[in-house]
């Protein structure tokens, strides 16, 4: 059993190496008892989460320094007027298999819930006459309907080959969509290998259940539901209305659903993907013989170097201008523990799945270094020495050593630096999760439009590399952030 976290790092790392020989035995039932120190941790917590609440509004604090002026000017002219909050009519309500979906889906794809009861409840924002808004919000809950639809095509690809052609008769009644869809003959091998054409760059979604959902149901949410009530007539028509639509993919996934509004919706989403990190100078990203802040000259055409051409693609764009990113929902909050830098004796830390092929990158550029890295278990036959180096171990985890959530949360809590690439799409979960463990994420990647772009100054928050610098990282690590005034500087 692992150590708990009063414990030294050597030790923790030590249990793990046991855990990934051995198997992986249940947690010692000592660790999981409450304490009186446990407590005091909670109380602590409380304490600092109202101490929060108080700040909120004293943007001249040092702490909060991470704001834009962009915001605090908006905030300063909210309070002076008082009359700038959006009005949201929300139109009709949604299926009852939406509800049924709700407790499948766990809180990390609960957005599109939420973000509906928050619109329903706020009688500061919801007003009951479509002429007095400034935007109507279309419910929906197509992530759930998609994941079903997702598990129904996996079982059906494992008893038969060969596609159902309900797909292709709809298409045909509806006149076809604006892209080629799959032949309803085709074989799921085939439909993989177009898939990665089609939706390569996102990741993982299966481009066939794609394209179903987002005809079959998006689609259907429009041209049935949506389009012949007043309201959503009257909002089209009106310059100054627009269309509120949550989703957790992004324009680029929901392909026809989203050409059906262009411009005329705002998307709320988490899919922070788009040029926005290739229009910042070069000033912006550290890099090896450049320390951060110094001017460096923007290069010629903001031409994409990323160690994926994939991760170059933008086309069709995840989100416009309008569109807001949020942070994906996580199971952490901030805690006292967070806060405490001083003692964490572990550089940099990573730990994913390989499901980009800058994750790949990264795990090839550190080498054997894990092996050396981490202590052998006690009695172990691949006994080995070590490297140990005063709060400068990189542990960068091979995809294979798999971590339970519990031993992640104590490694980026002992952790300094915690590496954040691209995953299956640049805006992971892993992002705010590692925040809220008070390591500071180094993010890499050419294609990330943080949550929240406008209003936090992400330069204060993370560091940021491109992904054609990623076999340089492990000397920068060594020379920049290793030391003292690397210790500052993060």
């Amino acid at each position: 059993p692992c150590p708990p976290s009063g414990n030294s790092t050597q030790a923790f790392l030590k249990c793990l190496a046991w855990r990934q020989e051995h198997g992986d035995p249940d947690l010692d039932e000592s660790t999981l008892q409450p304490t009186e120190a446990a407590d005091e941790d909670v109380l602590k917590y409380y304490a600092e989460l109202s101490k929060n609440r108080m700040r909120v509004t004293s943007f001249g604090h040092e702490k909060l320094s991470i704001f834009t002026d962009k915001l605090r000017d908006e905030l300063v002219q909210w309070s002076a007027e008082r009359n700038d909050l959006p009005r949201i009519f929300t139109l009709g309500d949604w299926d009852a298999a939406c509800d049924m979906l709700r407790d499948t889906l766990g809180y990390r794809y609960s957005m599109e819930h939420w973000i509906k009861g928050m619109f329903e409840t706020n009688y500061a924002l919801r007003v009951e006459d479509v002429k007095a808004a400034d935007f109507v919000f279309l419910p929906h809950c197509a992530t759930g309907v998609f994941m079903h639809m997702v598990v129904k095509d996996l079982k059906k690809d494992d008893k038969d080959e060969v596609r159902p052609r309900r797909a292709a008769s709809f298409w045909n009644r509806h006149g076809g969509p604006w892209w080629k869809p799959y032949p309803s003959n085709s074989s799921a091998e085939w439909r993989r290998r177009n898939g990665e054409s089609y939706l390569g760059y996102e990741g993982n979604l299966p481009a066939n259940s794609v394209i179903r959902l987002d005809g079959e149901y998006l689609l259907n949410k429009v041209n049935v539901q949506w389009k012949g009530k007043e309201e959503y007539k009257h909002c089209l028509q009106r310059a100054s209305c627009k269309f509120l639509i949550a989703s957790i993919y992004g324009r680029h996934v929901w392909r026809q659903f989203a050409h059906v509004f262009g411009e005329k919706a705002v998307f709320i989403t988490h899919a922070g993907m788009s040029s926005w990190l290739r229009e910042r100078s070069d000033s912006y990203f550290i890099s090896q013989g450049a320390q951060r802040g110094e001017v460096a000259q923007q290069r010629a055409g903001n031409q994409c170097r990323a160690s994926c051409k994939l991760h170059c693609m933008m086309d069709p764009p995840p989100v416009l201008k309008q569109d807001i990113v949020l942070p994906w929902v996580i199971a952490f909050e901030w805690t006292h523990r967070a806060a405490k830098t001083r003692d964490r004796d572990i550089l940099a830390f990573y730990s994913g799945t390989e499901n980009s092929c800058s994750r790949r990158v990264l795990r090839e550029s550190f080498g054997d270094r894990f092996k050396q890295e981490m202590p052998a278990a006690e009695g172990s036959a691949l006994a080995r020495p070590a490297v140990l180096k005063d709060k400068s171990r990189v542990l960068i985890f091979p995809p294979e050593f798999r971590l339970r959530q519990e031993d992640w949360s104590e490694l980026a809590y002992r952790s300094r630096l915690c590496i954040c690439p691209d995953g299956d799409s640049p805006n992971t979960g892993r992002l705010i999760e590692v925040i809220m463990h008070g390591c500071v994420p180094l993010i890499i990647s050419n294609r990330l439009q943080p949550p929240f772009h406008e209003y936090i100054d992400w330069t204060a928050v993370a560091f940021f590399m491109k992904e054609e610098s990623i076999a340089d990282l492990p000397r920068m690590l060594e020379e920049r952030f290793s030391g003292r005034s690397g210790y500052l500087e993060i």
